[in-house]
């Protein structure tokens, strides 16, 4: 039962992120894997019971293999606006100097 919760909501995230991105949400090769991943979960959580729960057990491997997904995706997404943002902060440094400097010539000509 738990199961199958988890498998309808993995099947609305799949179907919210391809009504988010379109078909170009299958461009990237861990989001096919993924969504092959929640169909095959899907189906067998609905169509099999019984004896093909233990194929199921195979399923909660690959489950837990999109959280470590996810979170890395996260993590990346992370260091990649950190790294844009130093990008900024560095740029807007610089304009700091150059703006003090001409502060500078400023006060010197009228001194």
């Amino acid at each position: 039962m738990v199961s199958l919760v988890f498998s309808r909501l993995f099947m609305i995230e799949l179907v919210a992120s391809i009504w988010a991105f379109g078909l170009s949400y299958f461009n990237s090769c861990f989001h096919v894997f993924d969504a092959i991943v929640i169909i095959a979960g899907f189906t067998i959580d609905v169509l099999l019971r019984g004896v093909l729960e233990e194929v199921a057990s195979l399923l909660v491997i690959l489950r837990l293999w999109r959280v470590f997904k996810i979170i890395e995706e996260l993590s990346v997404g992370a260091e990649e606006q950190m790294e844009t943002l130093q990008e900024r902060i560095e740029m807007l440094e610089k304009e700091n100097r150059n703006l003090e400097d001409d502060l500078r010539v400023l006060e010197r000509r009228c001194v």
